[in-house]
């Protein structure tokens, strides 16, 4: 409810009285869309953009940030050959494994297509860097039951690896 008071000419107030909860909805839905994939849930690129701004200000020698870009083998084949609606179960099925892998000092996002990004803050040596990545490349080394519509299970494995620290 939103209550608005105003002084009337003369002497005395009017008072408005709204209902704002659908317009409240309507604003937190388009930040939502702004914010976040609409297929994965994950953050998408301009969220990566405003998480890694604020990380790279923290930057020092013994708090590092470093990046990992993935992009995952044969997608396009898998929704020429399955079809997009197995294309995007296969996306969520991959999401919802690498959000599994992610810890707290870690930001994952879905940049568009088949490329993720992953944000590791609080670095201090590469070995550490080195660590978190693996986990989320033995993450690829199974087969993903890419869809609950359908008995399709299919290997996806990860290529274009990129590691950027400072």
């Amino acid at each position: 409810m939103q209550v608005v008071n105003k002084a009337v000419k003369g002497g005395g107030w009017v008072s408005t009285i709204a209902d704002v909860t659908e317009q409240r909805r309507n604003e937190d839905r388009a930040i939502r869309l702004a914010s976040y994939d609409t297929l994965t849930g994950l953050p998408n690129r301009a969220q990566l953009r405003s998480h890694l701004s604020v990380e790279l200000e923290k930057c020092s020698p013994d708090n590092q940030v470093a990046v990992l870009f993935l992009d995952m083998d044969e997608f396009k084949s898998v929704n020429d050959s399955l079809g997009h609606l197995i294309g995007d179960e296969l996306l969520k099925s991959v999401s919802s494994s690498l959000q599994d892998c992610a810890g707290p000092n870690e930001f994952l996002a879905r940049l568009g297509g088949d490329e993720f990004a992953l944000v590791v803050s609080g670095i201090n040596n590469e070995s550490q860097v080195l660590n978190v990545f693996s986990g989320f490349i033995k993450r690829f080394a199974v087969p993903i039951n890419a869809c609950h519509i359908s008995c399709q299970s299919t290997q996806v494995s990860a290529s274009q690896w990129h590691l950027l620290t400072d």
